[in-house]
């Protein structure tokens, strides 16, 4: 019950201060999709953002009306990289007066696509240590799945693996945004 609050919140935050944004700060085109090296190369109605500001809203909503647990951490999850990639890219919208395409994007690649990754890389490896035997969202394998106690340790073994990937990811993320650079 109490995340379902906090859940609500978020959303309702993230909506009554993006459609603000919207209405009084973007202007009236705005880049939809940039290339790997990050130049502009579609441009389009400031409407089309009220798609990302709704997203959050039916994931909040299925996360508060689902009994499954895998249920409710995707679409915490969902919730999260919606919300934040409104507020970089809201961020982003509102300091621009134009856009042009083929133009260079302000945000790199890095920000908007890997930095993302790692955090979930890292998040699914905190949960991987305590995750219940057999549970789908587990290294589910004919090895891991022969007894609890294998399940227990294999998982335990795979989350320190998965959490250090995350956090690598991210420090190079940071840094490749940091330099503008493309590969990660």
């Amino acid at each position: 019950m109490k995340n379902n609050i906090k859940i609500i919140i978020l959303i309702a935050l993230n909506f009554i201060v993006g459609l603000s944004l919207l209405l009084t700060l973007v202007p009236t085109t705005v880049p939809y999709f940039t290339n790997i090296n990050g130049k502009i190369i579609v441009l389009g109605s400031k409407y089309f953002l009220l798609f990302g500001l709704i997203l959050p809203i039916v994931f909040g909503l299925m996360f508060v009306f689902s009994k499954k647990e895998i249920i409710k951490t995707i679409m915490a999850e969902l919730i999260i990289l919606f919300i934040y990639e409104n507020m970089l890219g809201f961020s982003y919208f509102c300091t621009e007066t134009s856009f042009k395409l083929n133009s260079q994007s302000v945000i790199p690649t890095s920000l908007s696509f890997f930095l993302p990754i790692s955090l979930f890389v890292f998040y699914y490896g905190v949960k991987l240590k305590n995750i219940k035997y057999k549970n789908k969202l587990g290294i589910y394998s004919k090895a891991t799945t022969t007894t609890q106690f294998i399940w227990t340790q294999s998982h335990i073994s795979a989350s320190y693996a998965y959490m250090f990937s995350g956090l690598i990811m991210f420090v190079c993320s940071l840094v490749f945004a940091l330099f503008n650079l493309v590969l990660i």
